[in-house]
């Protein structure tokens, strides 16, 4: 798996949409954060690691058309027998 930063196509990339992210840790008793709305939803891992580094992975992107936002974080826990 290869990863390539390219500062010049980086400079030239226009946002096409503004998004406000708010952070829920994926745990049964954060439900409550979540909006009874659809929305968009992103998976990332971030590690804690010495020296206040704090290197995130994005695994997923999802959109909920549906169901809430708070519907499918429901449906995440069921499926990994939190819920």
């Amino acid at each position: 798996l290869s990863f390539t930063m390219w500062p010049t196509l980086w400079k030239q990339y226009k946002d096409p949409a503004v998004l406000t992210w708010d952070k829920v840790p994926f745990d049964a008793s954060q439900k409550k954060l979540l909006p009874d709305r659809p929305g968009v939803y992103a998976f990332i891992v971030t590690a804690e690691m010495s020296a206040g580094l704090q290197p995130s992975y994005l695994l997923y992107v999802g959109q909920t058309s549906h169901q809430t936002l708070k519907e499918r974080f429901e449906n995440y826990l069921y499926e990994i027998g939190s819920g």
